[in-house]
């Protein structure tokens, strides 16, 4: 059951992050997006879907890329700034 609580404890660290504006999730994962250009950059990916999107640095990144994005959220919305690319 430890993990179940981590698991809890992280999402509670950053519900409170976000309701204080203090996420610092400005620019896009560069992990993330170097996986998706290795593993999709031929061109053949065209649309994205970005679930629980946070604040949608990912997917605005890919939108600014010519990829057709869509957003979905599961769970307390305002923790999500939603955004429409």
């Amino acid at each position: 059951m430890q993990a179940s609580s981590n698991l809890k404890n992280n999402a509670d660290v950053w519900k409170q992050l976000y309701a204080e504006g203090k996420n610092d999730l400005r620019y896009p994962n560069d992990v993330f997006v170097r996986c998706c250009y290795r593993y999709f950059g031929s061109g053949s990916v065209r649309n994205i879907l970005d679930y629980g999107f946070g604040t949608g640095v990912n997917l605005l990144h890919f939108h600014g890329h010519g990829k057709k994005s869509y957003l979905l959220s599961k769970g307390d919305k305002t923790n999500d700034k939603e955004r429409k690319p």
